[in-house]
């Protein structure tokens, strides 16, 4: 019985019903993208806390033009050059972070298909391949990072394969080197593909070791926050002694380019002003200087991603209100244009408790099958078979029976007021 009175009363003024239940619908589409963004940004909150309220002290050499030209007449530059960096990878007991954004040419076979990898894509600009030996090139966006970087920022998290170990920060024979592909690789490579590449004009052999997943990243000099989805990532390896005046120029480009990293510590200017200063004496290099300390750019992130949490629960809030009143609204708008439907049923024997329940009725109808729309489309289709599925799915359906429960008790408050009286009166 109530569920045939529930369908006449569906029938009746569909437009009406079917603007009540996109409202429902807009409403559950806001939430779930409130839901969604607003966990993303949490675990961005999560992943950049620990270092986020650190003094970043930018580290630059000073050697330019004649200065450097002098400098790596001397053997033993390389060695110095790489004694610096070992010394401040290793020894000065606060975090240093070698993340070197630089460019590495390999090979491709279609890249019309894959010019988003390639260097200056993002800026319209994408760079032109590069034919050496009779094969192309092309230069795609690379970074090197040492051990530390990848315990600090959120890139080791993978969706398949490792991360790399202690013996993949050495290379003494100048062999190949094991990479991590950013997210939007996968449809790309495979765990174990090789790439030939040359690497600061170098030829290398790159070996896929694993996929990062998405939305991960790092900070580098330029930029504190680099997402690495279409970057090739490279250990910051130790290498051996150059065999040659060709292993020697690539040395002296790759050290130079590591010791330029940045020292994230809770001290002050002075105190790693004197890390430098000994890191100088002991290593012989005599060339490195700090640019300044400042706040870390991520802990005004961390500030505005506070801001941005607040105002995304203050909206969530504001909607939710804005539906349960439109939900009451239209539904008791219907209820005074069906006061002829409810005469006969008072009239017939019907009690207003009866006409409650067909109410009710109606709006589990107008509520849960826009919900459950939206549940099992954001489910199959953004969120995955994730853990926070279950979490998303348990609160859709809270928000649901609240909303139901909210609407039928103020439905409930406005019927109790209205007597039968003026329900038959208003039916003429």
């Amino acid at each position: 019985m109530i569920v045939n009175e529930v369908r006449e009363s569906l029938k009746r003024k569909k437009g009406f019903t079917f603007s009540i239940i996109f409202v429902v619908l807009v409403f559950a589409l806001m939430a779930s993208t409130l839901f969604i963004t607003y966990v993303y940004m949490q675990e961005r909150h999560a992943s950049v806390q620990t270092y986020g309220d650190k003094n970043v002290y930018t580290l630059m050499d000073t050697l330019t033009g004649k200065e450097e030209r002098q400098f790596f007449k001397d053997p033993e530059s390389v060695s110095k050059l790489q004694h610096m960096y070992t010394y401040l990878n290793k020894q000065i007991n606060e975090t240093f972070i070698s993340a070197t954004d630089h460019p590495i040419s390999i090979e491709f076979g279609d890249i019309s298909d894959t010019d988003i990898f390639l260097q200056g894509y993002e800026s319209g600009r994408p760079s032109e391949p590069v034919e050496k030996n009779g094969t192309k090139y092309n230069s795609v966006k690379a970074v090197k990072v040492n051990q530390q970087a990848l315990e600090t920022f959120p890139i080791n998290n993978l969706t398949d394969g490792r991360l790399f170990d202690k013996a993949d920060y050495e290379n003494l024979d100048f062999g190949s080197i094991p990479v991590l592909l950013g997210a939007e690789y996968e449809d790309i490579f495979d765990i174990g593909d090789r790439i030939e590449s040359t690497y600061l004009f170098y030829p290398f052999t790159l070996e896929v070791i694993g996929f990062i997943e998405s939305n991960s990243f790092l900070s580098t000099r330029i930029e504190p926050e680099t997402y690495v989805d279409r970057y090739i990532v490279l250990p910051a390896q130790k290498f051996g002694e150059p065999a040659n005046e060709e292993q020697f120029n690539f040395l002296r480009r790759y050290y130079l380019h590591s010791i330029n990293g940045a020292i994230y510590s809770s001290e002050d200017l002075a105190y790693i002003d004197g890390l430098i200063k000994q890191a100088n004496d002991v290593t012989g290099f005599n060339n490195l200087m700090i640019l300044g300390g400042m706040d870390s750019q991520l802990g005004a992130i961390l500030e505005t991603m506070g801001e941005q949490i607040s105002a995304l629960l203050f909206l969530t809030v504001t909607l939710f209100i804005i539906c349960i009143l439109m939900l009451v609204v239209l539904i008791w708008k219907k209820v005074q244009d069906n006061y002829k439907n409810i005469a006969i049923h008072l009239i017939s024997g019907g009690t207003m408790n009866q006409i409650f329940s067909y109410i009710a009725g109606e709006i589990l109808f107008i509520v849960s099958v826009p919900m459950i729309i939206v549940l099992f489309t954001v489910t199959l289709f953004v969120i995955g078979m994730q853990p926070i599925a279950i979490l998303y799915g348990a609160l859709i359906t809270i928000i649901a029976l609240f909303l139901m429960i909210l609407s039928l008790f103020i439905i409930y408050i406005k019927g109790k007021r209205l007597s039968i009286s003026t329900v038959l009166k208003r039916g003429d």
